[in-house]
């Protein structure tokens, strides 16, 4: 035989026969440190404990069943990411569920679990300045009474409390070519308090927000866009910004406003690096950035307060819910020691056209439970105070419980 060396017998090759049961090679993973085995799989529903903190939940993982990462929702609900959900009712027991993701996908929901928020706060024994639950409004009514809001209308659902809610909009027309109108964008607005908050005082302004799910502050012009500004017939070049006036604080005197602004961004739905700005006009423009991780599909309480000053003894401190965000100190926030503040507002105006990819819910968002409150006498400070000892309007504060 060809290739077989002749000092080897023939009788040497052959076969070894192996009698008995003999169980099959199986490849394996090898072992992680741990003593477990890599997967390819989206994880399992992980186990978790719940807790309550006020009107928020929290999830805490026990076992992630190979999760990076989390998502939470309400039974049956949208799910946000995350681990906690804020701004629920106090007093309320809820079904929860959580589920996993990983680089290989997302994970099934886990089994419900029930757990109850902490019961609201005492009834709050401040007067407050100005309240607004838009009880006994007309649904569909296209002018918001008592204020007259910019493209608003009144709905039934979804609600804070009660049985109304205001619904905003960026524009009554979302397409996308030439826009429909040229200049600052109106949504929402601006309006006189009941009385002006003078210098040495206080004023908070607290209200939910419900963002859907696919909301966007997306805008279509940027500096690269001259020419279809051009072509639609508006000059002026490109008016696009990377944030969104949101909530304003306006003086009596002069034009120099505070806003809390949230992110824009040029034809996307999302920011890539979302934040929450204080913008203060009178300490000339003055601005400061925090992170933050916007909600959808649930209602959030967005709340500022300001120390009112015409030197650099003003300060502007921010939350939402019952998180403190952060603050700016040691600047004015109103031009003139005569100066007061004399409007609330949200949204008022926005240098940007809105963008829309066409889908469902990119433009509309929804206020309620509008509180504001100042300590100037004849009202008193808000009785709320947060983790760290900051006076607030408590989350759990309603319309109803001060009325």
């Amino acid at each position: 035989m060809a290739g077989i060396p002749s000092n080897i017998a023939l009788a040497s090759l052959d076969p070894v026969i192996v009698k008995g049961n003999i169980s099959p090679i199986v490849a394996s993973s090898p072992e992680l440190r741990d003593g477990t085995r890599p997967t390819n799989n989206p994880p399992g529903a992980p186990d978790f404990t719940l807790s309550a903190g006020g009107t928020t939940i929290t999830a805490t993982i026990t076992d992630g069943k190979g999760a990076d990462s989390y998502q939470i929702r309400l039974e049956g609900e949208a799910s946000t990411d995350g681990q906690t959900l804020s701004g629920l009712n106090p007093g309320t027991t809820y079904s929860v569920q959580v589920r996993g993701v990983n680089q290989y996908g997302t994970g099934t929901w886990s089994s419900s679990v029930s757990q109850e928020t902490e019961s609201g706060s005492p009834v709050e024994s401040f007067t407050p300045l100005l309240t607004r639950d838009f009880a006994g409004t007309t649904i569909g009514q296209a002018t918001a009474v008592p204020d007259g809001w910019s493209k608003g209308d009144y709905v039934d659902t979804p609600t804070k409390s009660g049985n109304r809610a205001l619904r905003l909009r960026r524009a009554v027309t979302e397409t996308g070519s030439c826009p429909y109108g040229s200049g600052a964008q109106q949504y929402g607005g601006r309006f006189n308090l009941p009385e002006e908050v003078p210098v040495g005082n206080i004023i908070w302004m607290r209200f939910y927000v419900y963002f859907p799910p696919g909301f966007s502050f997306g805008y279509l012009y940027s500096s690269s866009d001259d020419s279809e500004l051009d072509a639609c017939g508006i000059g002026g070049g490109a008016d696009g910004n990377n944030n969104t006036k949101f909530m304003v604080l306006a003086p009596s005197a002069g034009t120099a406003r505070t806003y809390v602004n949230l992110p824009a961004i040029r034809r996307a739905v999302s920011h890539p690096s979302p934040f929450l700005r204080i913008d203060t006009e009178a300490a000339n423009g003055e601005n400061l950035d925090f992170s933050y991780e916007p909600k959808f599909a649930q209602w959030c309480a967005f709340q500022v307060a300001m120390k009112v000053a015409s030197d650099n003894t003003g300060w502007i401190r921010l939350w939402v819910d019952d998180e403190f965000i952060g603050e700016t100190t040691g600047h004015p926030t109103v031009s003139g020691s005569g100066n007061t503040i004399a409007e609330w507002g949200i949204g008022d105006y926005w240098n940007g056209y809105p963008w829309t990819d066409g889908v469902g819910d990119r433009g509309p968002f929804y206020l309620d439970e509008v509180i504001i409150a100042t300590d100037m006498p004849g009202y008193g400070a808000p009785t709320g105070v947060d983790s760290e000892g900051r006076v607030y309007i408590d989350p759990n504060t309603t319309v109803g419980g001060l009325s």
